[in-house]
């Protein structure tokens, strides 16, 4: 892979969803560049389906020298940088391959309010403190994935609606994007809200 350019092996497609992490494995692929460039595209996608697109889905480039992860243009023909982070909880993740090797059921993390608010402003926190390269940059965004069985769109959004988060320097804003949901027959996502 070139940066910004992706080559498609249909075979290792096939293989890697055969080898696909089972516990909150939906975005995951062994592939960092593929990932990152699909959670980003799928999103911008979305976005031009809601008529809430502020960047170019077809500028969308990964970037081999990260953070940030892609970058993109937005509708004036600025640079957008974009960082792409998982929201998993590593602890569940660890314990289900161990069970899985025993031939054991996955085992499913739980997350109360104060903990998803915990792990997202670690999240803030990190990312914001990171040395970016490339740029300048018109906006800095973070896209947080999660395929969490016990994290849908529905109960976060109830847990978040309230919530702000303190508005960490690097990052302009931050979104979180949700394995598909057959109730809204999509990905959705919302958007973390930052005190001003």
């Amino acid at each position: 892979m070139k940066d910004g350019n992706i080559e498609i092996d249909v075979e290792a497609i096939k293989k890697e969803i055969a080898n696909q992490r089972k516990y909150a494995g939906s975005f995951e692929w062994s592939n960092r560049a593929v990932k990152e460039y699909g959670v980003v595209t799928d999103w911008c996608k979305l976005l031009e389906k809601e008529n809430k697109n502020f960047i170019s889905c077809g500028s969308i480039r990964w970037r081999e020298n990260d953070p940030p992860d892609c970058e993109a243009t937005d509708l004036e023909g600025n640079t957008v940088g974009i960082e792409v982070t998982e929201l998993v909880d590593q602890a569940a993740i660890e314990e289900s391959i161990r069970r899985a090797k025993r031939g054991q059921i996955n085992v499913l993390a739980e997350w109360s309010k104060d903990n998803l608010v915990d792990k997202i402003n670690q999240i803030l926190r990190e990312k914001s403190d990171a040395k970016i390269k490339g740029g300048p940059y018109s906006q800095y965004i973070l896209l947080l994935h999660t395929d969490e069985f016990s994290l849908d769109f529905d109960s976060v959004d109830n847990l978040l609606k309230d919530h702000l988060f303190n508005k960490p320097g690097l990052i302009d804003s931050a979104f979180l994007l949700f394995s598909y949901d057959p109730r809204h027959k999509r990905y959705p996502y919302l958007e973390l809200k930052f005190t001003t």
